[in-house]
């Protein structure tokens, strides 16, 4: 069952989402953060609020951006990273007056933001190919910048209108700005990376930077939407067995391991 939402930001933004429910009186969500340029609509988002919801987790999908909504944040003019963060932590935090445990799933660029905004209601945050080396993620090949809108003309794997404080804030992002983000993460953290990614050195020293729990795996015959054979289920199984490890009560550390940071292939 699914049940759409609408809430006010502290900077008076609606944020737009829906809520699929499990059919029970659930007391442990799923936070999905959305990659950019993408909505709440894409096949895997909803194959994950599926998924969770069949599970026993209620997911909560909301939009950082919302181009039909005159009242939301819109991607062509105004959200920028620090508006995402500031969304991400609202809906953590509103929806942490319902559940007992709420976990954050983020894919690509939205899994950049869970870790920048760092939710400290969340119990743990699992990282669906995430997009970790922001600088590389509006190439000039894929972002032209066109005069007449004053806004960048993205076409990728989308096409998409996408604002200049966004894409420079992106682009000037730098190793250190990540690892300083990552440093103050004490939140377990796992990541699922597709094996048709492009996975670059620096992303192990931010790795290594996380000071809680921490996990990655890289998952092979995938793509980045995990949209390949059965690799979405493959993904999200490896998400919810994560998420079910950090629920309340939290094991003990002993219970849990740490494994060493290090790549580990699923079949």
């Amino acid at each position: 069952m699914e049940n759409s939402f609408s809430l006010l930001a502290k900077d008076n933004y609606l944020i737009n989402g829906v809520v699929t429910t499990s059919g029970e009186q659930a007391t442990k969500a799923i936070v999905i953060a959305h990659g950019i340029p993408c909505t709440v609509h894409e096949d895997l988002y909803k194959k994950a609020a599926e998924h969770m919801a069949a599970n026993g987790y209620d997911v909560i999908r909301f939009g950082f951006y919302d181009e039909a909504d005159k009242d939301a944040r819109h991607l062509a003019s105004n959200a920028t990273l620090e508006t995402m963060q500031q969304d991400l932590n609202f809906i953590v935090s509103h929806f942490s007056r319902e559940y007992k445990d709420v976990f954050v799933m983020g894919h690509s660029y939205g899994g950049l933001i869970s870790i920048m905004a760092n939710p400290p209601e969340a119990r743990a945050i699992c990282l669906l190919d995430p997009t970790l080396c922001p600088d590389t993620a509006f190439s000039e090949e894929d972002t032209v910048f066109d005069t007449d809108i004053n806004a960048y003309r993205y076409s990728s794997f989308v096409d998409a209108v996408i604002n200049p404080e966004l894409v420079h804030q992106a682009n000037a992002l730098n190793e250190n700005d990540l690892n300083t983000a990552a440093a103050k993460v004490h939140t377990p953290v796992k990541i699922i990376y597709a094996d048709d990614g492009t996975f670059r050195s620096q992303e192990t020293e931010f790795f290594a930077a996380f000071k809680g729990p921490k996990y990655k795996i890289v998952l092979d015959k995938s793509d980045h939407f995990f949209s390949t054979g059965n690799a979405a289920e493959r993904a999200l199984d490896a998400s919810l067995n994560w998420i079910r490890a950090h629920e309340m009560p939290r094991p003990s550390p002993s219970l849990i391991g740490q494994p060493k940071p290090h790549d580990d292939r699923l079949a």
